[in-house]
């Protein structure tokens, strides 16, 4: 069924801004970083089980779906918000989400090996532009300092867990129901946080009411609204193009950290912003004007 352009552009903005957030409400929570991965996916999981539930157009369809690849999404899901966010107690949030965003370059590769997808020219203008920006944000806040190192590896490992968690959902929800897929997905990263918690006597509550508050927000915005609204987008656009759109967060990200929590914007950072979006712009241009056909039609 054919989706409007405005409509999927209005989505994705919408995603882009809602998980823009998540490194300003981690960075005033005080928990540790496995507590607030867990409360995330388990607030959005509750929540869909909930309207799951209340609907009375449930589908039917899940019983075809990759299950195997469902329980590998949310594997990856679940080993990115682990190390992305524990990245955050290391380095800056400009070079934490900066490099946990290189994801396309993963999600490119493998996109063209195993779903058969191929870029077109105006993609592969815009992705340099895009990494150029991200680099230049990365520079201007790295050192040699152990933490910046340990920060800077971790998101490195979330950019990896993140394409495999973009690859499958591409996989995924063309053969089953979107709001099955992310309640399945992020179900599957809630038991996985929580075995990780409970291994390694990570603390799950005794936090402020203000810590509680900012945990429910991570729940909702960057997560209920954020991630929802990327998965979304992948039944109508590639996944490469979709991890190139992520790549918006960084962008947010910096500004919000700059208004809220007093991180300065250095010249370098400000001509990365810019680069930056112009890449954004130009392979947004390469993204098809219709929706991709799926295996299984959802009615």
């Amino acid at each position: 069924m054919h989706t409007p352009a405005w409509k999927i552009c209005t989505v994705v903005l919408t995603g882009i801004l809602a998980v823009s957030s998540a490194s300003l409400f981690i960075r005033m929570a005080s928990a540790p970083a496995l507590t607030v991965a867990v409360y995330r996916v388990v607030i959005a999981t509750t929540l869909l089980l909930i309207s799951h539930f209340l609907r009375k157009d449930r589908k039917r369809e899940t019983k075809k779906a990759p299950f195997p690849v469902i329980v590998g999404s949310g594997f990856c899901l679940a080993a990115h918000f682990a190390f992305w966010i524990a990245s955050l107690d290391h380095t800056s949030v400009a070079v934490s989400v900066s490099l946990a965003n290189t994801s396309p370059i993963f999600v490119v590769l493998m996109s063209v090996f195993f779903l058969k997808e191929k870029p077109g020219l105006t993609f592969w203008v815009g992705l340099p532009a895009a990494i150029i920006g991200s680099i230049c944000l990365v520079q201007s806040g790295t050192s040699y300092e152990n933490g910046n190192i340990l920060g800077a590896g971790l998101a490195i490992a979330g950019a990896i867990t993140l394409a495999g968690y973009l690859l499958m959902g591409r996989y995924a929800l063309k053969r089953m129901p979107f709001h099955s897929y992310i309640l399945y997905v992020y179900g599957t990263a809630s038991i996985v946080l929580l075995i990780l918690c409970v291994l390694l006597s990570t603390p799950l509550k005794g936090f402020s009411a203000q810590t509680y508050l900012y945990l429910i927000l991570i729940g909702l915005i960057p997560q209920l609204i954020g991630h929802s609204a990327f998965n979304w987008a992948l039944q109508h656009l590639p996944a490469f193009v979709v991890s190139v759109l992520i790549l918006g967060e960084p962008m947010g990200a910096t500004i919000l950290a700059h208004l809220f929590l007093d991180e300065k914007i250095s010249f370098s950072q400000a001509a990365g912003l810019a680069i930056l979006g112009a890449g954004l712009v130009t392979c947004s241009l390469s993204a098809p004007t219709h929706s991709v056909d799926r295996e299984i039609q959802t009615q």
